[in-house]
């Protein structure tokens, strides 16, 4: 099923010029022109105008060439909104990546600071948690770069399947 956008057509002899096959025998064409009246109930093909649309149906009498296939337009409009909520959703990862980053960073700072450094010199139990500490940030610093080579590549699989998916019913 194709759609087709009025342009300058005035009636159905004006859609004729722009639809049918030139090849196309008679016949065909009015066969082609009644699918397209039984397709299209709420249209006055004797009074039609720019931007009206107009569903095509396949019919031997017609090109497709002029006309949008519907399919493909829907799916673009698909494909667009995932890739448009793809990016956001990568945004917002590595926003949220960034400020764990940045407590990390923090938390590191800390744990060199002098005053955290005499107290673990002073104090057997906290020099411990000081250390099990350190080890939970390096820990949850690997855990993160599993994570983004993780989403990187649903990142990627994803794009890869929007794009077969474009390809397949393009």
């Amino acid at each position: 099923m194709r759609i087709f956008v009025v342009k300058s057509e005035k009636n159905m002899a004006g859609l004729r010029t722009s639809l049918a096959r030139g090849d196309a025998a008679k016949s065909a064409v009015k066969a082609a022109e009644a699918r397209l009246r039984a397709a299209n109930p709420h249209v006055d093909f004797d009074r039609l105008k720019p931007g009206d649309v107009l569903v095509v149906p396949e019919a031997a009498g017609f090109t497709s060439a002029r006309a949008t296939s519907f399919t493909g337009t829907l799916l673009e409009s698909s494909v667009e909104q995932a890739r448009a909520g793809l990016q956001q959703l990568k945004r917002r990862v590595g926003a949220g990546e960034q400020a764990a980053d940045r407590r990390r960073e923090a938390i590191v700072r800390s744990l060199k600071s002098k005053a955290v450094k005499l107290a673990a010199d002073r104090d057997e139990p906290f020099r411990k948690d000081v250390e099990r500490l350190r080890e939970a940030v390096s820990q949850d610093e690997k855990d993160a770069a599993a994570r983004q080579r993780s989403l990187r590549e649903v990142f990627d699989q994803v794009e890869a399947d929007l794009a077969d998916l474009r390809q397949r019913f393009a």
